[in-house]
């Protein structure tokens, strides 16, 4: 049996109990299921799994992609060349319907199928366990423990699901063959996750508490990051280890190292960096025999100044200044791990020739962006990232980018300060499937946040809207996995903190677009607070929701009321429309006219507004209601002129999405439902999306001035695009106002 096969048994048992349940019931009698985002092989293995299983393929009709005919013997009735969307609603006489998803581009359209996916399958422990355990006659307290360790292993989230699978198999295997205990097998199998082996690793748990799971979870966790780093040639804070420096610790500590284990030792010295062949065959070895080969090198404390200084003197002395040296020289003294002003300047300077030594290098990277980066827009911050990512980054012919989030469990994400949870489920739902399939997520219910506040009050549990600063803030880790052309695999890492600000006006964001969904063509208003608590005068500042004030139906810094009919757009204009009829501004061909593409742009707009809420950034409507809404606009231009026919109809629609603020001179702020900012916040997703999807997809990347192209970019993603101008109100008179002040969207 290989991986793949394992996971077609896993989901057949899952299919098995889902048919027993309820839960695959529907009201049309049949339930739908989707393959989501798996691999070929592991489609394939799935469906080989159920047809062989006369229960499950009397029950279950598969529509899988035709991708699976050229590879794959499977029948032709099960194959398919329409999308899985078509499935949403198709009639099906069988109790059950499982489609297959190959991306992340008909996710949001797919909500009404139960997800079976890599994050769905290794929430799976028991049937894991169920599955693996045939044949192996384990009592019901080891099963325990092996169920016990994969939960810990899954909520470190570090492996994908092939390699997990291997993991259990492997562990299989070692029970069956070599008749170990399971304590001992999940220890030896610990190769097939890329750490190296220990059979005897985990009986370090006490019997009275291998039935928990946190106990397992930290074992796994150091062992990931305080032994499987020397696998691939690297220390614990991601410093590269070079041949000299293996080869030297080698010969110094080699008669501690089991002479059959020499000529694997060589061969992974003088083998590339990363994950390959010859770290597979050390990893086998038993890590008390070959550890001294990496806890030699423990001791030595690398110093980047004196290093630097090595590099240039063995090479080119010329190309250092005097200042250069004066720099290096007081770095060897210095004791921060912080980067300064001057770090940054000298890496920016000599980034090209520090490539020539790989371990320097990658010393210097971990030192300028080894920091986690900090922003309040997670788009930004994501393409801020990517710098750090592809300065470490070699040629490679294949790279995955890997987001986590340090708090994906329930438990985890009832931490996060409620207004700060519904922010970032709202604000940037759909990126995943803009992003596309080379990106995986891992951030558990983080975009369901909203249905999880739900959960917890039904079951009346307390809500946290705590401001410390840990309530505040986000951490994701992005990974960036690149197969070499060598064949080995790296991985790169940085760090990324979001951080929401509860002052700003984007603290209201999830309250006022709740009530735009009910009626999204409103007027919209709000008055200043003109002196501040010190009695002192102040003008509005977004990023102050104190210079508002907070009215009937609104909190600070919030714009849209309570509806009433006075403030619907659509009634008014419609109401203008007709009176501009009677008092014969315009014909009744070009009334109809306008008519026609208002409502065009009422229903865009509409189903853009609501498919920001229910999709996010990937949905379509948020470009086209921009184009209806330029379209009324340009109409009414050319076959409406006059100043009573601007008043009447330009007017209104020049106040979606315009926030006019009353007291003091004419103000305005404009919201993020602008139908120009709505664009504006897709098209900047969808640079971030275009970016990425080339990175990791093209075969060489080129940047030129690589810390210039990412200041560039983050300026253009700092700017709101557009609407740069838009018209404030003097009573009745217009008067321009210009772009002042920018907080978020």
């Amino acid at each position: 049996m290989i991986a793949s096969n394992l996971i077609g048994e896993v989901v057949a048992s899952y299919l098995r109990g889902e048919l027993a349940s309820e839960r695959a019931d529907a009201q049309d009698g049949t339930g739908r299921y989707i393959l989501d985002c798996l691999t070929l092989e592991q489609i394939a293995a799935i469906a080989q799994a159920v047809l062989k299983d006369t229960s499950l393929s009397e029950k279950i009709d598969l529509k899988l992609p035709m991708k699976l005919a050229s590879e794959y013997d499977l029948p032709d009735a099960i194959l398919t060349e329409r999308p899985a969307t078509y499935f949403r609603n198709a009639s099906c006489e069988k109790p059950v319907r499982v489609v297959a998803n190959m991306g992340d581009d008909e996710q949001q359209s797919l909500k009404e199928f139960i997800s079976i996916g890599a994050a769905e399958l290794r929430d799976q422990a028991d049937l894991w366990v169920h599955v693996a355990r045939q044949g192996l006659h384990l009592l019901p307290e080891h099963a325990k423990w092996w169920e016990k360790a994969l939960v810990g292993l899954q909520q470190l989230r570090i492996c994908s699901l092939d390699r997990f699978a291997a993991y259990v198999l492997k562990t299989h295997e070692i029970v069956l063959n070599e008749s170990q205990p399971v304590i001992v097998a999940l220890g030896a199998a610990l190769p097939a996750l890329q750490f190296p082996k220990d059979s005897f690793y985990f009986n370090g748990i006490k019997e009275k508490f291998r039935g928990r799971a946190s106990e397992w979870k930290n074992l796994y966790g150091a062992a990931a990051k305080k032994r499987a780093c020397y696998l691939l040639k690297q220390t614990a804070s991601q410093i590269l280890l070079d041949e000299d420096e293996l080869t030297a610790s080698f010969e110094k500590v080699k008669d501690t190292i089991p002479e059959m284990h020499h000529p694997l030792a060589l061969a992974f010295i003088h083998a590339p960096y990363g994950w390959n062949d010859q770290a597979a065959r050390l990893a086998e070895c038993e890590w008390e025999e070959i550890s001294p080969l990496f806890q030699g090198m423990k001791q030595k404390k690398y110093n980047l100044g004196e290093e630097t200084l090595f590099f240039y003197d063995e090479r080119q002395p010329e190309m250092l200044n005097e200042d250069d040296r004066d720099y290096l020289r007081l770095l060897t003294q210095r004791k921060t791990s912080d980067p300064e002003e001057q770090d940054v300047l000298f890496y920016d300077a000599h980034r090209n020739e520090l490539k020539d030594d790989r371990k320097l290098k990658s010393a210097w990277d971990r030192f300028i962006f080894g920091k986690p980066r900090e922003d309040e827009d997670f788009v930004s911050g994501i393409a801020a990232c990517l710098e750090s990512l592809f300065n470490q980054e070699t040629p490679g012919t294949k790279r995955r980018l890997k987001i986590r989030c340090d708090s994906a469990t329930k438990k985890e994400l009832k931490t996060l300060n409620i207004e700060a949870g519904h922010f970032f489920a709202k604000r940037y739902k759909g990126l995943a499937a803009l992003f596309g399939s080379d990106v995986s997520w891992d951030v558990g219910q983080l975009f369901q946040f909203p249905q999880l506040v739900e959960e917890w009050i039904n079951k009346n549990q307390r809500l946290n809207r705590s401001v410390a600063r840990a309530a505040l803030q986000l951490k994701f880790l992005l990974e960036l996995e690149v197969e070499q052309r060598t064949g080995s695999t790296q991985t790169f890492s940085t760090q990324l903190i979001w951080k929401f600000n509860p002052n700003t006006v984007s603290s209201q964001f999830t309250n006022d677009w709740s009530r735009l969904e009910d009626h999204p063509l409103v007027f919209c208003r709000a008055n200043r607070e003109l002196i501040s608590g010190k009695g002192r005068f102040q003008t509005v500042d977004l990023s102050n929701v104190k210079t508002f004030v907070p009215t009937f139906g609104k909190n600070r810094g919030s714009f849209v009321s309570i509806y009433t009919k006075q403030k619907n757009i659509s009634i008014a204009w419609l109401k203008n429309l007709q009176e501009a009829q009677r008092e014969a501004l315009l014909t009744g061909e070009v009334a109809a006219e306008l008519e026609k593409k208002f409502r065009s742009f009422e229903s865009d707009y509409t189903v853009a507004i609501r498919g920001f809420a229910e999709q996010g950034l990937s949905h379509p409507a948020l470009t086209q209601q921009l184009k209806s809404y330029s379209d009324l606009l340009e109409t009414i231009c050319r076959k409406a002129k006059g100043d009573r026919n601007r008043e009447l109809m330009l007017r209104p629609l020049l106040q979606v999405g315009t926030v006019l603020i009353d007291g003091g001179d004419p103000t305005a702020v404009v919201a993020p439902w602008h139908p120009l900012r709505l664009a504006a916040i897709h098209r900047k997703a969808n640079l971030a999306a275009g970016l990425i999807k080339h990175l990791l997809t093209t075969e060489e990347v080129l940047f030129g001035d690589t810390r210039l192209f990412f200041k560039d970019l983050k300026q253009e993603l700092a700017h709101p695009f557009y609407p740069e101008v838009v018209l404030g109100w003097q009573e009745n008179e217009p008067e321009l106002l210009v772009l002042s002040d920018v907080v978020g969207d």
